[in-house]
């Protein structure tokens, strides 16, 4: 029931305004080569003092990639919903194609960001996690910026079949709740083998539960139990 409960709960945040979207994304490009233990205060930092944190400010990859999401916001924001809307098969690799045209964001963090936007049962991240655990090809997940649009479409098709076919092997009928749940699971076992009590997980739905602190402006709150 994590998915369920927390991907949907961002799902609706990131749909209300572009300025929840911006920050959906902003959320996304924090965790870029980062340990999940540093989320936590991060996301705090962003809530109370900007996208100026020197996590983004102090890289120019990151920085630039949030100034442009910024001034873009309002476009991405149209053009995810008229996307939804169309209802076409193919929402999950417009959703992607659309994200990888901010600079910065690669074809995983795409995805991530419009599992974490929309809740497309087809969309999820292939991160390091995911990629050891079930056998990922690394090469899949790089797509060249000079890249032919035809081909990176290309790309980004085989990148949700793989998904997919992970998913129907594992008899699922969501890629997304399945990947959510299981990613959140072995992070929490992760924690509980490093025995650090400041960076320590009760179970996969806290880590999900974390989520929400994680990539909406919800605070306050984050900490509680549930």
């Amino acid at each position: 029931m994590a998915w369920n409960k927390d991907c949907k709960f961002i799902n609706e945040f990131a749909q209300e305004s572009s300025k929840n979207l911006a920050h959906v994304h902003s959320g996304v490009m924090i965790t870029i080569q980062m340990d999940t233990n540093h989320l936590d205060k991060l996301n705090e930092d962003l809530k109370t003092y900007g996208v100026s944190i020197p996590v983004i400010a102090n890289m120019e990859a990151k920085r630039s990639s949030v100034e442009y999401f910024q001034q873009h916001k309002d476009y991405y924001f149209a053009e995810m919903h008229k996307i939804l809307r169309s209802k076409k098969k193919s929402i999950p690799i417009d959703i992607i194609e659309l994200f990888m045209s901010c600079k910065g964001l690669g074809l995983a963090k795409s995805a991530f960001l419009g599992q974490l936007a929309t809740g497309h049962k087809s969309l999820v991240c292939i991160d390091s996690v995911n990629t050891r655990t079930y056998g990922f090809d690394p090469k899949m997940l790089s797509i060249s910026k000079t890249i032919n649009p035809a081909l990176k479409r290309k790309k980004i098709q085989a990148y949700v079949d793989m998904v997919e076919t992970v998913a129907k092997q594992k008899n699922v009928k969501n890629p997304s709740e399945f990947f959510w749940n299981e990613w959140c699971r072995l992070v929490a076992d992760k924690s509980q083998e490093r025995k650090n009590p400041n960076f320590f997980f009760k179970s996969g739905e806290d880590v999900s539960f974390k989520h929400r602190h994680w990539f909406t402006t919800w605070q306050s709150r984050w900490h509680l139990a549930h």
